[in-house]
């Protein structure tokens, strides 16, 4: 029997497989946060996937050893108050530390990555110490040539073999802001540790350098202001960099999130207007943390798609491209009919949105001729996302909890 696809098919009928019409009966916006958590655990599923299978390799084994390190610590945050963007700057503007959330790619949260700091930055003439995340530690030397003008970003990207990990396209983005801080004369600093070589995704010796590099540079000058934009991954965790650093410099951090899924969906929940000018103060997180607009979730709420997708491909299964960006265009449909406040509308498109997740089971597992032995396998979990789903019902336009 293949494990990989034995264990893959379970899984999929685990997140995947339940009736379309039950959406109907539920409150939309804790249907669509528990189904971005449950398709966003195949990330985690599909690299043991691999590891069981015995094809693996130093990557995806560092990603899992990762993943099985922080499972339990991811910080589960409640919306305290909406606050306004001066409140969050004059917080950020005290501290010594600022998180701010990246998504790799999304030109919407570097652009605002970059504002962020041009505001930070004249507030005062304290030293900024910008963390870059995106350049690594080996070419620290052509990062500062940069900085003092004997380099273009065409020659630095080149030299820092900025492809060797990361996506072509994602470097404009990365290139304007290391022209505004460069403009600003703001101190950079190569936090990728090693170089293209390094297993990339060994992300414990990667955030113990970056919280190092840290202490380092606020020990040599405490009167600085650090800047790290991180992608989010590393922030939120108990023994991730934001926590690290919180122990070592309490009470001097602020932390910035953004297209955190369980915060989207429960602010849209409770009727706040998703634009740029909306702040929420979280609890739940370390003191000083806070979410702002920029996009909906629908990327980090459909990796888990785009992984299997990948591990699918590498096993001569069909291209399935095509299916995810359905998928990707039907949330991002229905994320915006909530944002609107159009269930009725909403309500249809998720039902859409089943037909394609169940089309998209059946081209990854086909041909399956294991259905009865993997839902005996997923039974347990299967029933308990039936229970959640039976949670909420509709009265006329009233969403209440039922009474158990």
């Amino acid at each position: 029997m293949n494990i990989f696809k034995f264990n893959m098919i379970a899984i999929l009928i685990l997140v995947l497989g339940f009736d379309s019409n039950a959406f109907v009966e539920c409150d939309l916006y804790n249907v669509m946060r528990t189904l971005g958590r449950k398709i966003g655990a195949l990330h985690n599923v599909s690299l043991r996937f691999l590891v069981d299978e015995g094809t693996s390799d130093e990557i995806i084994e560092a990603l899992l050893k990762y993943d099985q390190q922080t499972k339990d610590e991811a910080a589960s945050f409640r919306i305290h108050k909406a606050v306004d963007e001066e409140t969050v700057i004059r917080k950020a503007e005290r501290a010594s530390i600022v998180f701010f959330s990246d998504l790799h790619g999304i030109s919407e949260i570097q652009e605002r990555a970059r504002e962020t700091f041009e505001i930070l930055d004249e507030t005062n003439d304290r030293e900024k110490i910008f963390i870059a995340e995106f350049v690594y530690s080996k070419y620290q030397n052509y990062l500062d040539d940069f900085m003092k003008g004997l380099l273009t970003t065409d020659e630095l990207h080149d030299l820092i073999h900025f492809d060797g990990t990361f996506d072509p396209s994602w470097w404009p983005e990365y290139a304007k802001i290391l022209e505004m801080l460069k403009e600003r004369k703001a101190t950079v600093l190569a936090a990728f540790y090693g170089d293209e070589n390094s297993n990339w995704a060994d992300i414990v010796t990667r955030d113990t350098y970056v919280v190092e590099l840290v202490q380092k540079h606020l020990e040599r000058n405490p009167e600085a202001q650090v800047f790290l934009l991180h992608g989010q991954s590393h922030l939120v965790g108990k023994t991730h960099i934001q926590d690290q650093l919180e122990e070592i410099f309490p009470k001097k951090t602020i932390t910035l999130l953004t297209a955190l899924s369980q915060v989207h969906w429960t602010a849209l929940r409770q009727g706040f207007k998703m634009d740029r000018s909306l702040f929420l103060s979280l609890r739940g997180g370390n003191r000083n943390t806070f979410y702002f607009h920029t996009i909906s979730p629908t990327i980090t709420d459909t990796y888990g798609i785009a992984l299997v997708n990948a591990i699918a491909e590498s096993k001569q299964q069909p291209i399935l491209n095509e299916q995810y960006q359905e998928i990707v265009g039907t949330y991002n449909e229905i994320t915006q009919l909530l944002e609107e406040g159009n269930t009725i509308d909403a309500r249809s498109s998720l039902e859409v949105l089943t037909s394609q997740l169940n089309e998209w089971m059946v081209l990854v597992t086909a041909p399956c001729a294991l259905r009865r032995e993997i839902f005996k396998a997923a039974k347990s979990a299967f029933s308990s996302l039936r229970e959640f789903l039976k949670e909420f019902e509709i009265d006329g336009e009233k969403v209440h909890r039922k009474i158990t």
